[in-house]
């Protein structure tokens, strides 16, 4: 899910349901939430969430709710707005991360990276404090909402242990990666895969295994010259390099 489809869903539930029912909003939201920033990566490593705590987030957003009811001061507005912004930091506090891709960044110290054996968040992130004046419309918050999402976003951090080798003789060994920044990645352009149902793509040495279904229909995003975030509609996702890209659709 990107942040456009996010918008898109949370303020057709505002419009039609309000805050009728401030648990199955609650429930609702955190579940947009998480499935959102799994659509996204940290900027180091290129991983995205396997597990963030939706428990905590969905128990403060119940808080915030009830609060929203009493929001007829400038104050409370503002109350509810930070408090869903506390709510977020909260979905990150002990997030794990997937392990699928290894970081092309060396860890400090080593020459290249092999494996991954854990990727946390240390850090949750700082959601920024702010007076909010009312709103007119549903759409205007949420897009507030999300404007200052992506903001925490970039606040994040994270530790990745790495399997790694060590100079002189490239010795194996754990090692440390700290990343900082994470982002949904927005789909900008489809097309249909047409290589082999699965190929190994050489990166600085290292082989990592990408598997799509043959003639199915993936989104891919840009990462630099020669590398694409792809995700098929199955939610397979992977890095593929652009020579694996044909037949692009109108």
């Amino acid at each position: 899910m990107s942040w456009k489809q996010f918008e898109k869903e949370v303020v057709e539930k505002l419009e039609t349901e309000g805050f009728k029912n401030p648990d199955d909003f609650a429930k609702f939201f955190t579940n947009k939430y998480d499935e959102c920033v799994k659509r996204g990566v940290d900027l180091v490593t290129f991983n995205t969430v396997l597990k963030g705590n939706k428990d905590f987030m969905y128990a403060m957003l119940q808080i915030a709710n009830l609060t929203s009811i009493a929001a007829t001061t400038p104050a409370l507005y503002d109350l509810y707005f930070n408090m869903l912004g506390d709510a977020v930091v909260g979905y990150w506090g002990g997030a794990k991360l997937t392990t699928f891709f290894t970081p092309i960044i060396p860890a400090p110290g080593t020459i290249m990276n092999i494996g991954v054996t854990d990727n946390s968040v240390i850090n949750p992130g700082i959601w920024v404090k702010t007076k909010v004046p009312p709103m007119k419309t549903v759409r205007v918050f949420v897009k507030t909402f999300v404007s200052f999402a992506k903001i925490h976003l970039a606040t994040v951090q994270g530790l990745c242990s790495t399997i790694s080798l060590y100079p002189p003789l490239s010795t194996p060994g754990s090692a440390m990666l700290q990343w900082q920044g994470f982002k949904v990645v927005e789909p900008k352009t489809k097309y249909t895969n047409d290589f082999a149902d699965s190929y190994e793509a050489p990166i600085d040495g290292a082989k990592v295994n990408f598997t799509f279904d043959k003639g199915i229909e993936i989104s891919v995003t840009k990462v630099n010259d020669n590398w694409s975030f792809a995700k098929d509609t199955n939610s397979k996702s992977g890095f593929i390099k652009k020579e694996f890209i044909t037949d692009k659709k109108p």
